[in-house]
């Protein structure tokens, strides 16, 4: 699990507040702790956000999974990563009140003193429901210890701790009215994400618009209309739009048009290059 170098004394808190640290929406939005302030023996990715037009800050492999998912959704319309619970007045009175052990840190520079932690829900979700937007507080956990430990740490939900942070989070959002889902790594299926990362990686590409509407149309009338691999359906694209044969054009426009949601295809499948892309729906 993730160790902050940086203590939650009153000054410290004062000094993030002021920053702007956890405020602001979309693009302007600065998350409450930074990937280069913690140490952690598991994986803490930055991310690109093209759906906010910033770097996300992701302490895990699964909370970057789940992230995938989030940027991808068209229902969702803006999210806070790393997002804190203030005043930490509130989230003591809650332990307090409910005999929860409130987690603390040591200053940095006196460890002897022990301050109350800023408590972070790890992505809160403005979600478009029906016409109406919903605010999602989201934890994410590891159903239990990976055969890495050290990827994992202690934040599993077979751990104690963990579990208790869960419930004051749960507490504090169930106060403003908000429910807190926590998800796992077993409800971000691994094709999923993949597919979704790959699209991602394709989001903007060097083509221009008309080169892209042009390949766009011959790869979506021959993956429509016939069941060959989708490798070779771009291939033959490339050779007639004059690409050389092995630019991988095509493909990547092919990708380009998943993440832009011009391809609607089955995310739970895989997709396989070697094999037929099948669209479940589609508009160029």
């Amino acid at each position: 699990m993730p160790t902050y170098p940086r203590d939650d004394s009153p000054k410290e808190i004062a000094r993030k507040i002021k920053e702007g640290r956890g405020q602001g929406e979309k693009g302007n939005y600065k998350p409450w702790i930074l990937t280069h302030e913690i140490t952690s023996d598991g994986n803490s990715p930055v991310a690109w956000s093209n759906k906010l037009g910033r770097n996300v800050h992701l302490f895990s492999d699964g909370e970057y999974h789940l992230w995938c998912i989030l940027e991808y959704s068209q229902n969702v319309v803006d999210y806070w990563e790393q997002y804190p619970l203030l005043g930490v007045e509130t989230t003591m009175k809650i332990a307090e009140e409910h005999g929860i052990r409130h987690p603390k840190v040591p200053r940095r520079k006196d460890r002897s003193i022990r301050d109350p932690k800023v408590l972070t829900t790890d992505f809160v979700v403005s979600v478009m429901v029906n016409g109406t937007v919903e605010t999602h507080p989201i934890s994410f956990k590891y159903s239990k210890p990976l055969h890495d430990q050290k990827a994992v740490g202690s934040n599993t939900l077979e751990d104690l701790t963990a579990l208790g942070k869960i419930e004051l989070e749960r507490l504090f959002w169930q106060g403003l009215d908000h429910k807190l889902r926590i998800i796992t790594e077993q409800d971000v299926p691994f094709s999923i994400w993949q597919n979704i990362e790959q699209a991602n990686s394709k989001y903007t590409i060097d083509q221009t618009s008309a080169e892209i509407q042009d390949i766009a149309l011959y790869l979506t009338g021959r993956v429509t209309s016939q069941t060959q691999p989708l490798n070779e359906i771009t291939t033959d694209c490339d050779v007639h739009m004059g690409y050389p044969k092995d630019s991988g054009i095509s493909l990547a426009v092919a990708w380009h048009l998943i993440a832009h949601h011009k391809w609607t295809i089955d995310l739970t499948k895989l997709v396989d290059p070697s094999k037929p892309l099948e669209l479940i729906s589609y508009s160029i």
